[in-house]
């Protein structure tokens, strides 16, 4: 199982012999790797470096001038099963997407309310009572009041989600990655990426992928109190070290199905009870819960 998380910060040429990823000394099998993060723009590799890297199902992701992942390599889909699983997508019904809808609002919640609870925030069970009043497809829009919510306890009752600030800039990367995770889950898995259950944006080539990263955003979330807000406190920047920092979620484990999992597994098993929920007609998601924070140990 690939386990490596690679970050690419300066000027270098990449390069893929023996089937292994060449960065200057050093020699990392493609086995072994899940994912590159390409943060330099005088970053050089070649379209065999690419097509290797789709060959063994490694994200490639590139950044932005602000340093945030914007956007990813990901391999054509190519399981036998991809035209079966897009008239799947396409016939859903109505009712099973509101089914599946709600209770992705539902984990949401639940998650962001334990992140109160684990940072030890007063009011974390005001944020769980809003679980009650999400209706079928959350018609009522209680997802957006409980995040309302939600970020002013995190925070404070000034923040602001789309501020240029530090906290944001943090958020903004760690969802960037796990989204990625999730996009590349979700072609591995012969899924069609730009269909939604709630994201419906015509020219958002992955809403499938923006549905299913809500119940995670609440892991993030810790991850950055945690991980970086507690103990880099000095840090109003996103520095090389906090981007690390960041880029390290991938080696920690998510509570799902009542087991630990590395994150990119409990995306798989996620996206996998999604598949079954299409095939059979009936909700039967499998949605992570958050935990305290374990880097994932390999046996």
């Amino acid at each position: 199982m690939p386990y490596k998380n690679i970050l690419v910060q300066s000027a270098q040429r990449l390069h893929v012999y023996n089937n292994c990823l060449e960065i200057g000394e050093s020699r990392i099998p493609l086995e072994d790797i899940n994912a590159i993060m390409l943060d330099h723009p005088a970053i050089l590799v070649s379209v065999d470096f690419v097509k290797r890297c789709a060959q063994n199902d490694i994200a490639v992701y590139t950044t932005d001038d602000q340093h945030i992942p914007s956007a990813m390599f990901l391999a054509m889909p190519g399981k036998s099963n991809h035209l079966s699983m897009l008239r799947f997508q396409i016939s859903a019904s109505k009712p099973l997407s509101k089914r599946m809808w709600k209770r992705i609002v539902e984990q949401k919640i639940h998650n962001q309310s334990l992140c109160l609870k684990m940072l030890e925030i007063d009011g974390w069970t005001d944020i769980e009572l809003y679980r009650r009043d999400v209706l079928s497809g959350d018609s009522s829009h209680v997802e957006a009041g409980a995040a309302a919510a939600y970020f002013r306890l995190l925070y404070d009752k000034d923040f602001k989600r789309r501020e240029d600030t530090f906290i944001n800039a943090c958020m903004n990367y760690g969802y960037a990655i796990v989204r990625g995770m999730i996009a590349r889950s979700l072609v591995l898995h012969g899924l069609e990426p730009s269909i939604g259950i709630g994201h419906y944006s015509k020219t958002n080539a992955f809403n499938l992928a923006d549905d299913l990263i809500e119940p995670f955003r609440g892991f993030v979330d810790y991850y950055i109190n945690d991980q970086i807000l507690r103990k880099q406190k000095d840090e109003r920047e996103l520095t090389p070290g906090i981007k690390r920092v960041l880029v390290s979620i991938m080696n920690y484990d998510v509570r799902i199905s009542g087991q630990y999992s590395i994150l990119q597994n409990g995306i798989d098993v996620m996206v996998e009870s999604y598949c079954r929920s299409l095939q059979s007609g009936k909700e039967e998601l499998v949605l992570p819960e958050l935990c305290s924070l374990q880097v994932h140990k390999y046996e």
